[in-house]
């Protein structure tokens, strides 16, 4: 924000971006004017007893060939993906060639992210704290974070709202992406 000169912004991330935006509201919150967080939790990965389970599931062993990294996104969809709102194979694909081409998947780098989400700080004592508008949306078909941990983070975060999504899980397809902007431009301009 400072090397584009953007005094305060809107902020919204998404999992560990939504970690990171609460992390953001903690520490700057003098420099946002909202805060979304969407699929996240404000607690250790590690505290979900599952994490065993989750971690093969997780970890990356190898870089991949650009037909293997689209049948592990494939792969994920079937996981993490949004029941409600299910994406074609064939836009599965195409994101993963698009990812893959700028540069991944690099098994270092989704380790070096796994590895972050699990150490992270409990930040659910410093969020009562919080006097900035903020909003959180959760999928209440989400296997990777269940929807009780985002209901979690609503519940410490005084007068924020929350919005659990039937059929939403742990990636934004295209068919839910307009309902999420919807409940992002309502949020944002009743804070205006």
């Amino acid at each position: 924000m400072d090397a584009l000169n953007i005094e305060r912004a809107h902020i919204f991330g998404i999992s560990m971006g939504g970690a990171i935006a609460q992390l953001l509201a903690l520490n700057h919150a003098d420099r946002l004017l909202t805060d979304t967080i969407i699929m996240s939790t404000c607690r250790p990965l590690v505290e979900r007893g599952a994490v065993a389970e989750l971690l093969p599931k997780l970890v990356a062993r190898e870089d991949a060939s650009l037909e293997a990294a689209q049948d592990a996104l494939v792969a994920e969809y079937g996981m993490w993906g949004s029941p409600g709102f299910p994406a074609e194979e064939s836009y599965i694909r195409t994101q993963a060639t698009s990812a893959y081409l700028r540069g991944g998947p690099k098994a270092a780098g989704i380790n070096r992210q796994l590895l972050a989400t699990m150490d992270a700080p409990d930040r659910r004592p410093a969020l009562k704290a919080l006097t900035l508008p903020c909003c959180v949306i959760h999928g209440l078909d989400d296997t990777l974070l269940p929807h009780a941990l985002g209901a979690e983070i609503a519940a410490h975060i005084p007068d924020s709202t929350y919005h659990p999504i039937k059929g939403m899980g742990h990636i934004i397809t295209p068919l839910l992406a307009p309902e999420i902007v919807r409940i992002v431009s309502e949020f944002v301009h009743k804070t205006a």
